[in-house]
């Protein structure tokens, strides 16, 4: 099993607005009955639900070179700037449409800096059923 760790998302350089954005989408996430941080608890759930002998590990995917920066720009676009996420962020009360504006700048400027790198973390646990 693989899940998302958001808390463990990482933009760099960042005046604290993408990570502003981060904890937004990880609002939102747990507005929707979400867990945003799922990948950490799930030694503990496949434990929970039968699984013996769990192995749990972390990674982060890296976005560092000038492709995998402008992947990650256009990614975020037609995703976390979509109306599909915006329209709940703002009906929640979690953000407005200048926040989502002002990101949306700050995610191109990280992205045309040369020295920009990021990261996703992610939880990874191996289990087997119990006998």
């Amino acid at each position: 099993a693989r899940e998302a760790i958001i808390s463990c998302n990482i933009f760099t350089p960042d005046d604290g607005s993408l990570a502003s954005a981060n904890k937004t989408f990880a609002r939102l996430l747990e507005a929707s009955d979400g867990r945003p941080n799922l990948g950490k608890e799930l030694k503990g759930i496949l434990l929970g639900n039968g699984f013996a002998d769990p192995q749990a590990t972390a990674s982060f995917e890296c976005f560092d070179s000038s492709a995998d920066r402008r992947f990650m720009e256009g990614f975020l676009q037609n995703w976390f700037f979509s109306g599909q996420m915006k329209t709940p962020a703002i009906k929640y009360g979690l953000a407005t449409e200048e926040e989502f504006n002002h990101w949306a700048t700050a995610l191109h400027t990280w992205r045309e800096d040369p020295g920009s790198f990021a990261t996703f973390g992610w939880g990874e646990v191996i289990a087997r059923r119990a006998s």
